[in-house]
């Protein structure tokens, strides 16, 4: 009970922090006399910072104990929500709601990587959460982004990659 009731908040305070300027966005426009590009960046700001972190706190998770990375990553969202709370301009909004968006993958990752270590079904892969064989995926997505110019022709090409040979076994 104790544990599904910290997964619950923990999920539901990750989720609202992403989106919690998203309703409150003409209120902003107002407050600090921007338009509406400059202050949807708020927005922006914290996807960007998920993207880039994730992948890192993800391998973090494999290697330390997740306890410590999710009190952590809860004291430095904490902290930026109080900062964000207070602030008087759009760009230091704006920057700490990116520093919110690094620190996110803490609690959403790492509470994926203790839940999978305190399943009793779950088998880590050589203690890895993610297996090794995931890297070549995401570098071969990345590769066909920058050969093609497109997003949606990767896509597409990756798409068509997954019938050939999804988990790299044919000989």
């Amino acid at each position: 009970m104790r544990t599904s009731t910290l997964v619950f908040f923990l999920a539901a305070a990750a989720f609202s922090t992403v989106y919690i300027t998203q309703p409150v966005l003409p209120v902003l426009r107002q407050e600090f006399g921007a338009d509406v590009y400059h202050v949807s960046l708020t927005v922006s700001a914290v996807v960007l910072g998920i993207a880039i972190s994730n992948m890192p706190f993800g391998m973090l998770a494999d290697r330390q104990p997740v306890h410590r990375i999710l009190l952590v990553g809860g004291l430095m969202v904490s902290a930026c929500s109080l900062v964000a709370a207070l602030t008087y301009d759009l760009w230091t909004l704006i920057a700490v709601r990116f520093v919110q968006g690094m620190f996110i993958p803490a609690l959403t990752t790492c509470l994926a990587a203790y839940l999978a270590r305190s399943s009793v079904e779950a088998e880590p892969v050589k203690n890895r959460l993610w297996p090794v064989e995931g890297a070549p995926v995401i570098e071969r997505s990345a590769h066909a982004v920058y050969r093609t110019g497109s997003s949606r022709e990767a896509l597409i090409e990756r798409a068509l990659g997954l019938f050939d040979d999804p988990w790299g076994d044919a000989d």
